[in-house]
């Protein structure tokens, strides 16, 4: 094979899977560089900085598809007519443990357009259930994570009014 792109995909990544690098600054060998390889489970980062993560839109609708591959921040603007319900789609593609936020936006002309969750969102006993704001342009976020062993998203905070 010529090019990297002749090769194939990979669905899944093992701890012990190997990667080939080019260490172009190996001044022991080919000025091209050198072919050397790491394993999976070496590869780590470190962050000293802050890491932003632009938040996704999603577009109104009946039922609101999220799909958790794309992101980590949803916002979710109810264009819809005043008053009208949206239920918010159990998100596609999660990953255990994975934290995501909404933003819900009511409508420029005022709300209140409601949300309703499907049973995949799961609520504790200090927090039951969410109300979205009802002033015009107000935004509300809900945070949830992901636990696979129960195939659920655990509500995990809500705050209105922003």
């Amino acid at each position: 094979m010529s090019k990297i792109t002749d090769y194939a995909a990979l669905g899944t990544v093992q701890a012990d899977d190997v990667l080939p690098i080019v260490d172009v600054h190996d001044p022991s060998m080919a000025a091209s560089g050198t072919t050397k390889k790491i394993t999976v489970a070496n590869l780590t980062a470190t962050f000293t900085a802050s890491v932003a993560m632009t938040p996704v839109s999603l577009t109104d609708a009946a039922t609101i598809a999220v799909n958790a591959a794309l992101g980590n921040q949803f916002r979710v603007p109810l264009t819809s007519a005043v008053g009208a319900s949206r239920a918010l789609g159990t998100p596609s593609n999660p990953r255990d443990g994975q934290i995501i936020t909404f933003w819900f936006i009511q409508p420029g002309s005022g709300g209140p357009c409601a949300v309703t969750l499907p049973a995949a969102y799961h609520f504790g006993t200090d927090l039951t259930s969410i109300a979205l704001s009802t002033a015009a342009n107000a935004t509300d976020r809900m945070t949830c994570q992901y636990d696979a062993a129960n195939t659920r998203w655990d509500v995990t905070g809500f705050l209105r009014g922003w």
